[in-house]
């Protein structure tokens, strides 16, 4: 990704993100929202290198946007490697995507 802010203290893993709300209502969506997951360890995005910020989005509406994470080299290399995806912050609703397989 291009404009990261700082260097790493690992390796940066960049989650492309597209969120379609398919629903009749609006959504809070953010990179807070995306969490990795490694086993029983879970991973925060890096929000000051992320692109996708907390934002409603209305019915039919699509948002995009890069999701940063900072991991040392074994998580990123990590079979088993999920993203899980959340909607609000109380999750009421949430999906999990395998990302290394």
């Amino acid at each position: 990704m291009e404009g990261l802010e700082e260097e790493a203290s690992g390796i940066y893993i960049v989650l492309d993100v597209e969120v379609t709300n398919n629903g009749n209502e609006a959504i809070t969506m953010g990179s807070s929202y995306i969490k990795l997951l490694n086993g029983d360890n879970t991973y925060e995005a890096d929000d000051f290198n992320s692109e996708l910020f907390v934002e409603e989005i209305n019915p039919d509406s699509t948002a995009t946007g890069d999701v940063v994470f900072d991991v040392n080299e074994d998580v990123a290399e990590a079979e088993g490697l999920q993203a899980q995806v959340q909607e609000g912050a109380f999750g009421s609703n949430s999906a999990k995507v395998n990302l290394n397989e």
